[in-house]
């Protein structure tokens, strides 16, 4: 059954189609469709070819293909006001094909105001229209609207449109769906590339009135990966094209030139690092014979110049850096100029083309490496390369030549050396055969080898394409001219040794004798260490070859000795004592191979300034001691004027000299030599004319003060008196501390439950005003400082605004031009409550209950029972059965529960520098102590001895342990502690530490031994015991540790008395050491800041468990109990130990060691 439908042309035109199927036909809504209007006339672009030869234009189902021939009579009209925007009527269809339209009918011209909008419409092929003689606004043009009219348009190609006059204004404007663009503009002396965000290929050309294409400075094309450009008429009066640049194409990647024959040539610079491919065609229209100039550009790495129609070489300026391969078959070029080919190049072919002979080969192929194949033979063959080879021995650098098909009568004798072996290299005319009586002519640079790890580079002419023979390999570096040799059987140490060499595995009689010697080494260690007058820098080798001198420098510097010391294996340099405290690279070298061992670590361990002391004012005559090793020095201030200083005494640990000339006030240079090793040490010092101006300011403006400081008055205006003032004044002297400020030792967050902006911090801040001084938390928040409230020993600031990062944090200070930076921690900031739950649901899965003696609250927490203890979830239970007896030897604590014992000891003190490294250190290994014990209460006090000789002489450290069976409420600071009946209290006081900078800190270490993994069994489910627990800002905060039928529980509180205040303390696990495969020695540091006076409060409890005798999970007798052990150790400020013991009702606890060994190291030697 047939049907008769109405279709709607874009010329205006109404036609008839009938159709052929039962079903009537379809208007189609809402579909992706392509447009394609087409007006016959001469061809410009083909619909059915694309200028890329890989890519296809394709025509799929759905289609609309609306098609028209006009005679130049006929006006074409376009006609939308009938239709909807989301219907195309299409004419008849049979499901697969667009049926092409037979009749039209001419309606007049269209609406000149009509706005299209083609919301699905996804390409638009224009084809040239120059047969239309009139359109309704010659103003007006489809291209105009597709910015507006066309949101998924993909693919547009304008062919001649005589309307596409103001391309490319708007184009950047088009959807960015658009990834293809065809244009052929029609009568446009200027070409203009356009910019656009996401097209992908562009083809743009010009006519025969085209003489210039333009990319201005700021064409963008970010994702163009292909384009075609230039005019498609025979006659080409293009003059210019713009440069070609990574700024306006930084994706290209394939760039194909239709710029046919123009006299002058042509001229295109590309500077375009992503150019991969370059075609340079002879299409149907003409040849080219464009120059190009490459620039900077990396590419392409292939061009393709097939039937290039110029003699003059493209390349004259320079190939693309790495190019691989080049086309020119078939085109004029007659020479191949004196130009480098790039290393990277594979093959050139030049096959059909009238080169001629001389060719500088030296130069053209002076970087080839053996990968390249020159290629001159082909189809019609290459006559005009006529003349002998056999001199340009640079062809021996290729890979292949091929010169089938031309005149050449000779080629060099390295073809003819090797041409039995099985990869062919050349093709020759037939004329040129084998020479007869040919012996192969191979020569050697030298024949005298050094190996580096057995690898060698063999020179000389005519030595092959390598070969693997004999165990020996050669690799061409470039062929015939330079091997790179790996010889087998090279000895690492000794002389040069006789071995032969074989030169092609098809050749036996290219065999050759060497000499060879090793020259490579292997350095296992590199040392450097003071000795007097020079730095030994020790090398140790696991090869090394003695036969051959080797040399040693140090960022570049040689050394001053060449060797010390030379003994197998090892060999010492010395160097002037001129390297500070540092890392190093020390280069280890020979006339063949170096090697460079970077971070050498040197330690100048003398001369070490411990302390300077001095009267608080210096004057001509005042004596200034040096706790230092024996050196003459001078010295040194602020304002760089010198002082003489006379040794008046002179030790091994002290220097004392007397200042001769008077010394300006400031920050005094210490300048101490020892064996030419020299230190420099700061102190600040006060002058007397300095202590004049400051306490008679400036002698009341009516003198000046002598370097005696004595004011001298102005004699001239009059009698003055009393430091040249008619009033008295009142000196002050200033006292001096050991210590320079600025440093703090504690601090406080005053509104700790608001904002937490206010800030309290308290040492010693200088006797000046603090009006240049500066306070910084945690290195990134500012603190104010308050003047008003502020003095030399506390400082009140406030926060510019409140923290965001919680938990402790440091102090940076700036006073005076002086720097400090607390090592520890001063203050803590407390992160709000959020008022959220802890899940319940958690608690009791975790806590199984809290092991049946207590329940979960809301926040996740245990209540436990009268007794138990919620530190462990109501797992253990306080006991009364704990006994202490203190031993007299030491402060070393020991608490028994039936016979189970727990205990730790103090080590040592120790001071700790900037970079956490061990500045001093005080072992405390010598006791006296005071004991006093009635029958509730043990008070035990512990003195430390300390030597005379010590540099800590006069440090004091006491240590008071108390025991007692009965609970005590404990003031510590600003806190009160309850300590639990059973407990031992720990006391450690600290008084008088002479710190080496205002930097350092304490750290009290402590030993105890744990398990080295721990669990309990509780109603037949295993729980790990952890036996260190931290808090949320990493300080350790219990210790647990099971043993047998003991939980000792230890607690460790995160503040300190610094000087009588209070102030933030961490306590670390320093490391742990395996004593057998069930326990650990753990080392625990208890960090303290500069303090004079420093106070640790710890105390610690035993927990008990009654246990039974059935360790049985399927047991039925839920009144049986198994024992557990746990201890928790409290550092900081206080630690405090309690026995409990602990029940278990109708459930079973199973203690278990697990054999895991830790492969962990604690060195104990300093200890």
């Amino acid at each position: 059954m047939g049907c008769t439908d109405k279709v709607i042309d874009f010329f205006g035109k109404i036609s008839s189609k009938t159709c052929h199927h039962k079903s009537p036909h379809l208007i189609v809504k809402n579909i992706k469709i392509k447009i394609i209007i087409i007006v016959q006339t001469h061809r410009y672009i083909d619909e059915n070819e694309s200028l890329f030869p890989h890519l296809s234009i394709h025509h799929s189902v759905g289609v609309v293909h609306f098609q028209h021939t006009l005679s130049k009579s006929q006006s074409p009209r376009v006609e939308f006001s009938n239709m909807d925007h989301q219907t195309v009527q299409s004419g008849c269809s049979d499901g697969s094909k667009i049926l092409p339209i037979s009749n039209t009918q001419d309606n007049g011209m269209p609406d000149a105001n009509l706005q299209l909008s083609f919301p699905e419409l996804v390409e638009v092929y224009i084809k040239d229209s120059t047969g239309i003689s009139s359109v309704a606004d010659p103003l007006l043009s489809l291209y105009d609207q597709m910015p507006t009219c066309c949101p998924k348009i993909e693919e547009l190609q304008f062919g001649g449109d005589p309307t596409l006059t103001n391309f490319p204004n708007n184009f950047s404007s088009i959807s960015t769906t658009l990834k293809r663009f065809v244009a052929s503009l029609i009568g446009k002396q200027t070409v203009k590339f356009p910019s656009h965000p996401s097209l992908a290929q562009l083809e743009l050309f010009g006519d025969e009135t085209t003489t210039e294409i333009v990319i201005d400075d700021n064409v963008l094309l970010p994702n163009l990966n292909e384009t075609v450009f230039g005019v498609v008429v025979n006659e080409n009066h293009l003059q210019t094209i713009s440069n070609f640049t990574a700024k306006s194409f930084p994706a290209l990647r394939l760039l194909y030139l239709l710029l046919p024959f123009s006299i002058p040539p042509i001229h295109l610079n590309l500077d375009l690092p992503s150019l991969y491919s370059l075609f340079v065609p002879q299409t149907d229209l003409t040849t080219q014979n464009t120059i190009i100039h490459f620039n900077d550009t990396k590419g392409p790495v292939v061009f393709t110049g097939v039937e290039y129609d110029s003699t003059v070489y493209p390349f004259l300026n320079g190939y693309p850096p790495n190019v691989e391969y080049i086309d020119f078959r078939m085109t004029s070029i007659n020479n191949i100029p004196p130009v480098v080919i790039p290393s990277s190049a594979t093959s050139i072919n030049l096959t059909g083309c009238p080169i001629t002979l001389p060719i500088d080969f030296n130069t053209v192929l002076q970087n080839t490496t053996g990968n390249l194949e020159l290629i001159f033979f082909g189809n019609g063959s290459n006559p005009s390369l006529v003349g002998p080879l056999s001199q340009e021995t640079a062809l021996c650098r290729l890979k292949g030549l091929q010169l089938e098909g031309t005149g050449v009568t000779s080629i060099p004798d390295c073809f003819w050396c090797y041409q039995n072996e099985p990869t062919v290299r050349f093709a020759v005319p037939a004329s040129v055969v084998f020479p007869v009586g040919f012996t192969c002519p191979i020569t050697f640079t030298s024949t005298n080898l050094v190996t580096v790890f057995k690898k060698a580079i063999i020179k000389g002419k005519n030595l092959g394409w390598g070969a693997n023979v004999g165990g020996n390999t050669l690799v061409p570096i470039v062929p015939n001219e330079q091997l790179q040799a790996t010889i087998n059987g090279v000895a690492t140490d000794g002389p040069p040794q006789n071995i032969s060499i074989q030169f092609s595995n098809d050749y036996p009689a290219y065999t050759y004798p060497f000499k060879v010697m090793e020259a490579g080494f292997n350095v296992t260690t590199t040392t450097a260490t003071q000795e007097p007058n020079h730095i030994t820098i020790t090398i140790t080798f696991s090869t090394v070859n003695t036969n051959i001198l080797h040399f040693v420098s140090i960022n570049g510097k040689f050394a001053t000795i060449a060797v010390i010391n030379n003994v197998p294996g090892a060999s010492q340099f010395g160097f002037t004592p001129t390297l500070s405290t540092g890392t190093y690279n020390v280069t280890i070298f020979n006339a063949y191979y170096s090697v460079t061992v970077p971070n050498v670590q040197y330690i100048q361990s003398y001369p070490i300034v411990n302390n300077i002391i001095s009267d608080s004012i210096i004057l001509n005559g005042s004596i200034i001691q040096l706790e230092v090793h024996q050196s003459p020095f001078k010295i040194v201030n602020s304002q760089y004027n010198y002082s003489v200083c006379s040794i008046t005494e002179f030790t091994t640990t002290r220097i004392s000299c007397k200042v001769e000339s008077p010394i300006s006030s400031g920050l005094a240079t210490f300048n101490i030599t020892v064996d030419g090793y020299s230190i420099l040490k700061q102190y600040t010092i006060q002058s007397a004319q300095q202590q004049c101006e400051s306490e008679t300011n400036h002698c009341a403006n009516n003198g000046v003060c002598t370097p005696d400081g004595i004011c001298d008055c102005n004699a001239n205006q009059g009698g003055y008196y009393n430091n040249c003032s008619k009033r008295m004044h009142i000196i002050v002297l200033i006292t001096i501390f050991k210590l320079s400020y600025p440093f703090a030792t504690s601090g406080q967050v005053n509104d700790q439950n608001t904002t937490q902006r206010s800030i309290s911090l308290f040492g010693d801040f200088g006797p000046n005003a603090l009006t240049n001084s500066s306070v910084r938390i945690n290195n990134t928040m500012n603190c104010i400082i308050n003047q008003l409230e502020s003095t030399q020993f506390t400082i009140q600031c406030q926060l510019e605004s409140s923290p965001t990062i919680y938990g402790p944090a440091s102090v940076q200070l700036n006073v005076d031009g002086l720097l400090f930076d607390s090592k520890t921690y001063l203050i803590r900031f407390i992160k709000p409550s959020t008022g959220g739950k802890m899940d319940k649901e958690i608690c009791e899965e975790s806590t199984q209950y809290c092991f049946g003696h207590g329940t979960c609250d809301d926040n996740g927490i245990c209540q436990c029972q009268s007794g138990f203890n919620p530190v462990d979830n109501c797992l253990t239970k306080f006991v009364d059965n704990s006994s202490y007896i203190p031993n007299p030897e030491s402060p070393s604590t020991n608490i028994s529960v039936d016979g189970v014992e727990f205990g730790f000891d103090i080590l040592a003190i120790q001071e700790i520098g900037l970079d956490n490294e061990i500045v001093k250190e005080l072992l405390t290994n010598s006791w006296i102590s005071n004991i006093t014990t009635n029958s509730t209460f043990t008070d035990a006090v512990y003195q430390l001895v300390i030597s005379n000789t010590s540099i800590l002489a006069d440090t004091q450290v006491t240590v008071n342990i108390t025991f007692s069976t009965q609970s005590r409420s404990i003031t510590f600071g600003n806190q009160q502690l309850l300590i639990n009946p059973n407990s031992i209290k720990l006391a450690v006081s600290i008084n008088g530490w002479e710190y080496s900078s205002n930097v350092a800190t304490l750290r009290v270490v402590l030993k105890t031994t744990t398990n080295n993994q721990q669990s309990i069994e509780y109603d037949c489910k295993e729980t790990n015991v952890d036996s260190f627990s931290y808090d949320d800002y990493g300080t350790l905060q219990y210790l647990r540790v099971l043993k047998d039928n003991v939980q000792f529980n230890g607690r460790f509180i995160d503040f300190a008395l610094a000087d009588g205040r209070t102030t933030y303390s961490q306590t670390l696990l320093i490391n742990q050491t395996s004593i057998n495969d069930e326990e650990l020695v753990a080392m625990i540091g208890i960090t303290l800041p500069q303090c004079q006076s420093c106070v640790l409060d710890p105390d610690f409890t035993p927990l008990l468990v009654v246990n039974d005798k059935d360790g049985d999970c399927s047991s039925t007798d839920n009144n049986k109990w198994k024992i557990i052990v746990g201890s928790v150790v409290g550092g900081i400020i206080l630690v405090s130990i309690i026995t409990t013991t602990t029940v278990y009702i109708k459930k079973k606890i199973v203690f278990k060691k697990h054999n895991k060994k830790l492969e962990m190291k604690l060195n104990l030697q300093r200890l």
